[in-house]
């Protein structure tokens, strides 16, 4: 059951940064015009805060005590 809860946490948090990396792929014009601007800064900056407290509250939730 741990393993599972587990793996399932390493998918939940690969998502956005595997997304981010498919969308520059499929159209980096449109990724690259988000790096240009300072609103898409802050949103990446955003995202990348909430990915840090996701990550954290996950470790939080899968440890064990026995």
């Amino acid at each position: 059951l741990t393993a599972q809860n587990r793996i399932a946490a390493w998918v939940v948090c690969s998502l956005p940064p595997g997304l981010f990396l498919l969308m520059y792929v499929m159209k980096p014009e449109v990724m690259l015009e988000v790096i240009a601007s300072p609103v898409g800064w802050g949103m990446l900056m955003g995202a990348f805060g909430l990915e840090v407290a996701g990550i954290l509250a996950f470790r939080k939730l899968l440890q064990l005590h026995i």
